[in-house]
């Protein structure tokens, strides 16, 4: 598949999650246009209380993104994003904390970057994007492990 057809997949599918509507539905698929490239700015971690925690990644505009599981790995591959700051590679020691992962880690490759989430038992948690200005942000929230 190639990187055109696989932003267009994320993008209708992204379009296909928005709440539906006859009128909104053209405007949804407007609004949700997944850039070639993008910087990502900044990761971080915040504990959201009763055990579950969110692990957060700011880019400047939206990717496409392809999740995988294995175990308990969880990469969520971000397609066109390059870590342009070397202090944004290295990871997240989370185990002190109350949540269900252990760490995470933004792995650069050619053409993408994997944010690599270990975690202290096998959960599953759900992804977001968020618009906030001047980001989009991805959102992984972990349920209470």
């Amino acid at each position: 598949m190639t990187r055109a057809a696989a932003a267009r997949l994320s993008s209708w599918l992204l379009c296909a999650l928005l709440p539906w509507s006859p009128s909104s539905a053209a405007a949804a698929k407007q609004r949700v246009q997944v850039a070639e490239k993008a910087e990502i700015v900044m990761s971080g971690f915040r504990p959201l209380g009763g055990g579950r925690s969110l692990i957060f990644v700011d880019l400047s505009e939206p990717v496409a993104v392809e999740v995988s599981s294995k175990g308990r790995t969880v990469e969520y591959k971000l397609l066109g994003a390059r870590v342009p700051l070397r202090n944004n590679r290295n990871p997240l020691l989370l185990r002190e904390f109350d949540s269900a992962a252990l760490s995470a880690v933004l792995v650069p490759e050619k053409q993408a970057t994997r944010l690599v989430i270990t975690l202290r038992r096998e959960v599953t948690p759900s992804h977001r994007f968020v618009k906030r200005a001047p980001f989009t942000t991805l959102e992984v929230e972990l349920p209470r492990g």
